[in-house]
């Protein structure tokens, strides 16, 4: 009986054994969103900046990752719900700040407010703007950060609608990124915007699952920095450019 028994445990250890060593093995889910040029699609793969970086991150950390793109909110809950999980480029902020351990920063993103061509305003400050309506889009930090100025934010679903909403009048401003917002008018075919201030100079992260193991984490902040000293992301960025 009791070598039975010494059988039933040595094998439920290598059961849990088995397990966790899989659990280790398993690649890293990397999810992001359609966000150039940082994270977009481009002849079929996912591209970008951003998407560079953490890629040579992952391959110089010898941390094997598999990245599916999908909407900001879904890819966003995916790495705050499940274990193995990380998204990028998410900004860091007080509020996200507990919720995540964080790999960067990867890229730099200004935020910046953007009108018609044709506009005359030229707002000092978000409180020059208290009275107007202004684009942004669902679960995006740059629409929580005005929201909670107490501006008045029209959520689209996607920020690729707002260019063509700016031009015909439906908001009055549009919210996005410095480089950002040039690219999806380009591609909305939408020209005569143009920037008219800086809401804030912002930087992005890869936000992992708290689950995933610090050591991970500490593998790939090490591969950032090296990244970083070696001149790696400066090129990267100018040829982004």
């Amino acid at each position: 009986m009791k070598r039975i028994y010494r059988y039933a445990v040595a094998a439920g250890i290598l059961v849990t054994w088995g397990l966790s060593t899989m659990a280790a093995a398993a690649p890293l889910v990397i999810t992001t969103e359609e966000y150039p040029p940082f994270n977009m699609t481009k002849g079929g793969d996912i591209s970008g900046l951003a998407t560079e970086i953490v890629k040579k991150a992952m391959e110089q950390a010898k941390i094997e990752f598999n990245i599916a793109l999908y909407p900001w909110q879904r890819a966003y809950d995916m790495a705050l719900k499940e274990p193995n999980t990380c998204v990028y480029s998410t900004t860091l902020t007080d509020q996200r700040q507990p919720l995540f351990k964080w790999v960067g920063p990867v890229v730099k993103n200004d935020w910046m407010i953007f009108a018609k061509s044709d506009s005359t305003a030229k707002p000092n400050s978000l409180d020059d703007l208290k009275s107007a309506t202004i684009g942004g889009y669902q679960g995006d930090a740059l629409t929580l950060y005005l929201k909670e100025k107490g501006m008045k934010v029209d959520e689209a679903n996607a920020d690729q609608v707002n260019p063509k909403k700016l031009q015909a009048g439906h908001i009055d401003y549009w919210a996005s990124g410095r480089l950002l917002g040039p690219y999806i008018a380009s591609q909305q075919g939408v020209t005569g915007i143009k920037p008219v201030l800086l809401v804030k100079e912002t930087k992005m992260y890869l936000a992992c699952n708290k689950g995933v193991a610090d050591e991970t984490i500490d593998k790939l902040n090490a591969a950032i920095k090296v990244m970083s000293d070696d001149g790696t992301i400066d090129k990267l960025n100018k040829a982004y450019q």
